[in-house]
């Protein structure tokens, strides 16, 4: 990673400022362990993704609508975030879950250090951060390692939505799965599409496959040219689940963007 010794320098300097501060605020921390990624979210439809860091408690709460209460710096590209409180205002949401948090980041492409703390506990990151991902490597800073760690998370590399990019999602059932394949052979012959794939080993903004049906197919991505050009490929979608696809038969697909705009084709089955 570019500028590794120049980032390792700037986060063992921010080490002494922060195992000060753990140590005046004479807190334990939260009595948990926590699992962390970087994603996209929309605020609206049509609207940009907001890039952030998502964090969630192991622990699995009796209302879904726990929140995780963290404070957050960001001090000569080392991004420092403490877990401060676990609360729930005073609707419990009837479902089990764990407290999460999401906090939007503005981060420039480069190299950033990422402090995770826990009361006294602190833990270590260097993040990649572009346009097309993240990537997160652990910093250990003790000798030998530790036998469990306070945070994790499940994938080195976080995919982002790239740019002017949609994917094709859906399933049929066991005796139409023409349906879903000629739309898709149709989709890329009569518009302007680059197909495009992920790495398997990695987080993907996008479903990598169909649910719920009886054949459910691996998601399909594409970039395109403009944004008149994915119009034209959702009221093509309309067009073909109208005149093809009949309700009640076990098939489904739906077409989402980049910027939250999505064609769904049970919407517009025939009867």
């Amino acid at each position: 990673m570019k500028q590794l010794l120049l980032i390792l320098f700037t986060v063992s300097l921010a080490l002494s400022i922060s195992c000060d501060t753990s140590s005046e605020s004479g807190s334990g921390g939260l009595d948990n362990t926590f699992n962390f990624g970087f994603r996209e979210y929309y605020e609206a439809e049509n609207s940009l993704p907001v890039f952030g860091i998502s964090i969630a408690t192991d622990e699995q709460f009796g209302c879904i609508n726990y929140r995780l209460v963290t404070s957050h710096k960001l001090r000569k590209n080392v991004l420092s975030i403490s877990m401060d409180d676990v609360n729930i205002g005073d609707i419990c949401l009837t479902a089990i879950g764990p407290a999460t948090t999401f906090i939007p980041l503005d981060l420039d492409n480069g190299d950033y250090g990422l402090e995770l703390i826990n009361g006294e506990t602190t833990e270590y990151f260097l993040l990649d951060v572009s346009q097309e991902k993240v990537q997160v490597i652990r910093q250990d800073r003790n000798e030998f390692k530790l036998p469990s760690y306070t945070f994790e998370t499940p994938f080195v590399k976080w995919y982002r939505y790239p740019k002017n990019s949609f994917a094709l999602v859906g399933g049929t059932n066991t005796t139409n799965t023409h349906l879903y394949e000629n739309f898709l052979a149709e989709l890329k012959n009569n518009f302007s599409v680059s197909e495009f794939s992920f790495p398997q080993d990695a987080y993907i903004p996008y479903p990598r496959e169909g649910s719920g049906h009886w054949v459910d197919f691996p998601a399909s991505f594409f970039t395109y040219p403009t944004e008149e050009e994915f119009n034209r490929i959702g009221e093509f979608l309309i067009e073909y689940s109208s005149n093809n696809i009949t309700s009640g038969t076990g098939v489904g697909f739906s077409l989402t963007n980049w910027k939250n705009v999505s064609y769904l084709s049970w919407l517009h089955d025939r009867d």
